[in-house]
């Protein structure tokens, strides 16, 4: 925690079979934990109070799991350059975008939860090498937001399946962003 000197708190850089777990990251400067062009693991931890990512991949394999985010400046997880991240079983609390997807990433979430976040998902283009967007694809989990703010931009996707949210959502669909057999729960 409290790093000052630099950027990020962890840095990942070409990296295989990285494995993080039972770990508290907090009250970093910008990014809590940086991964570049590597493959990595991470279970089972607290990721709270990042001046700008708790979770920042590019061009990176990564795993997480059981794991909670909470007040990022910016992003809980952000993920580009081509990165693949599977997430199963993480709460994103009170961040400025929960997860964020783009320049030909895919992130797979499965049974997680979306708290009280200024914008739930966000997947675009950002750089035009990569030739795509963002993906995001969620299945089995809950939003409860004050909005539930949900945008894809260009060449971008985003799918939600079998998932509740605590109120209407059928206004945050569009030819980008789809939704299937969702509920809606007080």
């Amino acid at each position: 925690s409290d790093n000052s000197d630099y950027d990020d708190l962890i840095h990942i850089l070409y990296s295989k079979n990285i494995r993080l777990s039972d770990s508290y990251i907090f009250d970093g400067r910008a990014d809590l934990i940086d991964i570049d062009i590597s493959e990595m693991e991470i279970n089972n931890c607290i990721f709270e109070n990042s001046g700008n990512d708790a979770i920042d991949a590019m061009t990176s394999d990564v795993i997480i799991s059981n794991t909670f985010i909470r007040k990022s400046g910016d992003k809980g997880l952000s993920a580009g350059e081509s990165s693949k991240v599977f997430v199963t079983n993480l709460t994103f609390e009170n961040t400025q975008i929960a997860i964020q997807s783009k320049d030909g990433t895919m992130v797979s979430v499965k049974d997680s939860k979306f708290l009280n976040n200024s914008q739930q998902l966000d997947a675009y283009q950002k750089n035009w090498r990569y030739g795509d967007g963002g993906r995001i694809n969620v299945e089995s989990s809950s939003f409860e937001g004050i909005q539930n703010s949900i945008t894809a931009r260009s060449k971008s996707k985003i799918t939600i399946s079998n998932s509740f949210f605590n109120k209407k959502y059928s206004h945050l669909k569009n030819k980008r962003v789809n939704f299937t057999n969702n509920t809606i729960r007080n």
